[in-house]
């Protein structure tokens, strides 16, 4: 059976795990691999936590039961836990953090770097369907998307305003 790791171990496992960059940021060394924005992981306290909350309960007095408060970055770098770079804010000051730092709104439509479809080509599928009364599945094949996007765009849910 393994020891129950404690705060000190915690510590000593951030404090040595960590790559000081110039602008000095303490980037987590260890398991990011796990979150799609690079946050880091560790487990303490028989669970996995983003590694930049474990120092805000070490170094900046977060209780780790504290689902309200947020945890956020001055530097903007999700592996950085230095306490020097974080703050706390609750659900409001977290979106609009995020929303300053232009992470709020995905580019939407032809904007978006993986969009199969321009205005035109959307606009071209509700013509065909309104008056040729062409199915999604025949729509979808035509224009190289999936039976459920050419759904989504027929029914205004996907590319609600094209143009």
């Amino acid at each position: 059976m393994s020891k129950k790791r404690t705060r000190e171990d915690l510590e000593a496992l951030l404090l040595s795990s960590r790559r000081i960059t110039e602008r000095g940021c303490w980037e987590f060394t260890g398991n990011r691999k796990a979150h799609k924005f690079n946050y880091g992981f560790q487990r303490f306290a028989g669970r996995a936590h983003h590694v930049h909350r474990l120092a805000a309960f070490l170094w900046k007095g977060l209780s780790l039961s504290d689902s309200e408060t947020h945890v956020l970055h001055r530097c903007d770098n999700p592996p950085c836990f230095n306490p020097d770079h974080l703050f706390f804010g609750d659900n409001a000051a977290n979106a609009a953090d995020r929303d300053a730092k232009g992470r709020g709104n995905p580019p939407k439509g032809e904007e978006h770097g993986r969009s199969k479809l321009d205005a035109e080509a959307v606009e071209e599928m509700r013509r065909l369907h309104r008056e040729m009364a062409i199915t999604g599945k025949d729509l979808g094949r035509i224009f190289g998307v999936t039976q459920a996007m050419a759904a989504r765009l027929l029914k205004g849910t996907a590319w609600r305003n094209p143009r």
